[in-house]
């Protein structure tokens, strides 16, 4: 179990974190996430994946900010979603903790969103649960998305943060995202944030949270708290 913070664009402070995956194989070593997670999904193992990271991270909770002003995001597949399976794994792993921060979960455009079971969206959303679309602009891209599924996130791929200042392409569909979400009152979070540049490009445009190499590195979960000990410190220093 991993995780990477997610920062603030605007007060600085650490909001949530993303829950990561990483595979140690005793004789290959550190096997990249693109190559272990599209072998899971080949082989049914996505969902069973998700509900050990439910579980451990409820194991985990006493690690975390325990307040709902605190969010933990976690990587669901769209298929996860049929037959309601994500909510009878919440419903077992989840809610009997009665966990303080808030839940998010991410559908990646990878898989076909459509398929979702809009059921289980609305089901989510009653219960309190944010939804957020990963990597959007990359994958099985479509405008439909914001309607039928109603998200309360859009996370900005890391194509298009790198974008800035090399591509003026990208960085023009970047702005075009970043507009609609605003419009649609949709929060923002850009990943893959690098150098400052990038910061300031997405901060001075009004994206809500940052995720990258510029603040952090993915850390294994239980290295969160002197991280987060030694950044709440560090803001708090005079400029």
């Amino acid at each position: 179990m991993y995780c990477q913070p997610l920062i603030n664009a605007r007060t600085h402070s650490c909001e949530g974190i993303e829950l990561l995956l990483r595979w140690h194989n005793r004789r290959q070593g550190w096997i990249a996430p693109d190559v272990f997670i599209p072998l899971a999904e080949r082989q049914n193992l996505i969902a069973p994946l998700t509900r050990f990271v439910l579980s451990e991270t409820v194991r985990q909770l006493p690690l975390l900010p325990l307040h709902n002003g605190f969010h933990i995001a976690i990587n669901v597949s769209a298929s996860h979603f049929h037959r309601q399976e994500i909510i009878k794994d919440l419903q077992q792993l989840w809610w009997p903790a009665d966990p303080k921060p808030q839940l998010i979960v991410e559908l990646t455009e990878r898989d076909a969103l459509p398929v979702v079971d809009l059921h289980t969206v609305a089901f989510l959303h009653k219960s309190g649960v944010k939804l957020a679309i990963d990597d959007f602009g990359t994958g099985h891209s479509s405008l439909s998305y914001l309607k039928t599924l109603n998200p309360d996130v859009l996370k900005i791929d890391k194509i298009f943060t790198g974008a800035i200042g090399n591509d003026a392409i990208n960085a023009t569909v970047t702005d075009m995202v970043i507009s609609l979400a605003q419009r649609l009152n949709i929060a923002l979070v850009a990943e893959g944030v690098e150098t400052a540049q990038q910061a300031t490009y997405m901060r001075d445009r009004g994206v809500n949270a940052l995720q990258g190499y510029f603040y952090a590195r993915p850390m294994p979960l239980t290295d969160f708290p002197l991280w987060l000990d030694s950044w709440q410190q560090d803001s708090q220093m005079p400029a």
